[in-house]
């Protein structure tokens, strides 16, 4: 999927504008070898380990992978130099999903497959691997109990972490040249287009309801993010505005004794003691005393830290439901929301301007939105500014990658210490553990439990619903092609939909011929049924009429009959519909070549209809512009 550059967006960051290959091959920005971030050595027990330096400030210096099923191939060394180039750059969690489908991929069809003849494939080296060889794998992928996607992600990281090692400059020159031969053959380019599966475009049971949520149950995870995000927001800013309150009264040093009778003005001590993330208690036994009692010895009166982190700083369940109403507002892929920086939001008035990268893309994905009330706690800005607030002390110590988030939590551990979540990894859902941030938005708001990453392709499926065309949900979606629209954001309802409308074409076209063009689908009204013969009505079978002169099996062709027709349908509460009722009623009122008869009867059915709509919405159909009918005789 690829989506559209915006024009007159602000300029990406240059880091933001290199090519894969640049990318790949720069130099890292602290001068340091590259080489350092990552190593690949031997067990004691003989297993291969790939060690992945991690961000600074994790607890963990190094993350470990292990890639044993390098062992005994012939393409270990072109493959341990792609890993290793590879994982410098790669966004942190990404390790070892690399090793994981490269494992599941080019290591299992090697293993366990032979060329014509009995050769291993297990054996075959850069100078042996030829066309025939890529072109089985593409044949074994396709042969897998797996989604198209997976095995399109296996056959891409052999190519990605095979050009990661042509880039590395590591390789003896025989290994280079052979491998430039092999990443020049057409099947090494379209790899991962080769291991797809012929399928239709129906998607499974399975698959739709993990990609494509129920309008209900969408509606019930926005009532619940919002319902959410202004009880935090109300909280949190009455916390606030009594810590500040409390602050003015602390002209001197209190005594521990006062503070602990005074919880506000604690809390303002305590906001002024500790700039940046809460102590835990054995750093605030060693370096400040009174720091401790006030905060963590509970026996004597001590706040406790679990009371007063929710003061200070945002803790990651607190930032899901921000998170959650922003993906259904901007329609923004998960990975592209967590990864939104403050230096890619612009306020300008009344307007915010979001331009976050899209890191699938190397492109950017620009939103401009009102910025709303400040006192709404629902705006924009007023959303911007709690999460500002909230991640304020994360800040002061996250990693340098990390310090322009914007989703920002911190993980408390009493003995540990703190440490800060990675953003990307706010919204993972661990339903085994049940005790994720995620689990406890769910849970909490008693919803079914349902990926994140659903809400886009739902509210975009939903744009193409109501609006009946595909240009809008592709604009949306800022698609650069449509095809991406359709094969990734159409649900299967919405695509029977629109089939549905195209097998009715060709009756509408004999409709429109047989009425000498007065009945045109071309000009119905937004939200008319294209199945009725009159505008701004609905029918409940145009194919079975019961009309004088009308054929069953055929379209209804009796225009502005429609009121006297016991199939009719009339939306009361929609003014355009309405409109055209109105417009259709007047018509018949001023018709001179209507029979007596026929006159009386259409327009008692046209009164009777009129009657059952609300006077709200007769006055506001009445203000709209009135569309153009006619009645002949």
């Amino acid at each position: 999927m690829t989506d559209s550059h915006d024009e007159g967006a602000r300029p990406v960051l240059p880091s933001r504008q290199k090519s894969i290959a640049e990318f790949l091959d720069g130099e890292d920005s602290r001068g340091e070898d590259p080489w350092d971030h990552a190593t690949i050595k031997e067990g004691p027990d003989g297993s291969i380990i790939l060690s992945v330096r991690e961000p600074e400030g994790s607890v963990k210096a190094w993350r470990e992978y292990n890639v044993s099923f390098l062992a005994g191939q012939g393409l270990r060394p072109i493959l341990e130099t792609g890993l290793l180039h590879a994982v410098r750059k790669g966004a942190a969690g990404s390790h070892g999903q690399l090793a994981r489908r490269l494992r599941r991929g080019w290591a299992e069809f090697a293993g366990t497959t032979q060329r014509p003849g009995g050769a291993h494939r297990r054996d075959i080296g850069i100078r042996d691997l030829a066309a025939a060889d890529l072109e089985a794998f593409a044949i074994f992928l396709r042969a897998l109990s797996v989604g198209n996607d997976e095995r399109r992600n296996r056959a891409g990281t052999l190519r990605s972490v095979l050009e990661a090692a042509a880039l590395s400059g590591k390789l003896d020159p025989d290994d280079a040249l052979a491998l430039d031969e092999i990443r020049n053959l057409p099947i090494y380019r379209d790899l991962p287009k080769r291991s797809q599966q012929p399928s239709d475009s129906a998607k499974s049971d399975a698959e739709e309801a993990e990609k494509f949520l129920s309008h209900a149950r969408l509606e019930a995870i926005h009532e619940a993010a919002e319902r959410d995000v202004a009880e935090i927001t109300e909280q949190w800013d009455a916390d606030q505005r009594r810590i500040s309150a409390a602050r003015a009264c602390l002209d001197r040093a209190p005594h521990v004794t006062e503070l602990m009778a005074d919880r506000w003005r604690a809390l303002a001590w305590i906001g002024g003691r500790c700039p940046g993330p809460l102590p835990t208690s054995r750093q605030a036994q060693a370096h400040d005393p009174m720091l401790y009692h006030v905060l963590f010895d509970t026996r004597r009166g001590g706040l406790g830290l679990g009371n007063v982190v929710q003061c200070f700083q945002g803790r990651s369940y607190e930032l899901v439901p921000f998170l959650i109403l922003l993906l259904i507002r901007l329609r923004w892929n998960v990975s592209t929301l967590t990864g939104l920086e403050w230096s890619d939001i612009r306020e300008d008035g009344d307007i915010i301007t979001l331009v976050p990268a899209k890191r699938r893309s190397f492109g950017a994905q620009k939103r401009q939105e009102p910025a709303g009330d400040p006192a709404d706690p629902l705006s924009l800005c007023s959303i911007l500014r709690v999460l500002r607030e909230m991640t304020a002390r994360a800040r002061t110590v996250a990693p340098s990658i990390w310090k322009d988030r914007v989703f920002l939590a911190i993980a408390l551990r009493n003995s540990n210490g703190s440490r800060i979540i990675d953003p990307d990894a706010l919204l993972e859902s661990k339903p085994s553990r049940g005790d994720d941030a995620l689990s406890c938005f769910i849970e909490n708001a008693g919803l079914d439990r349902f990926q994140p990453k659903a809400l886009r392709p739902t509210v975009i499926d939903a744009v193409i619903r109501w609006s009946e065309k595909l240009p809008v949900g592709q604009l949306e979606a800022r698609h650069r092609q449509q095809s991406t629209t359709i094969k990734h954001y159409v649900s299967v309802e919405t695509a029977e939909r629109r089939r549905l409308i195209l097998a009715e074409m060709p009756g509408q076209m004999q409709r429109w011929a047989m009425t000498d063009g007065r009945i045109d689908p071309r000009f119905l009204p937004a939200g008319s049924d294209i199945r009725s013969a009159t505008p701004g009505f609905g029918c409940l079978d145009p194919y079975d009429s019961p009309l004088p002169g009308q054929e069953q099996g055929r379209l209804c062709r009796a225009e502005w009959h429609c009121p006297s027709c016991p199939l009719v349908i009339l939306r009361a509460d929609d003014a355009r519909q309405v409109a055209y009722a109105l417009a259709y009623a007047e018509a018949a009122a001023r018709a001179t070549e209507l029979d007596p008869g026929t006159s009386a009867r259409l327009l008692a059915a046209y009164d009777a209809m009129l009657r059952q709509v609300p006077d709200a919405t007769l006055r506001q159909a009445a203000s709209l512009p009135k569309p153009s009918v006619q009645i002949p005789g």
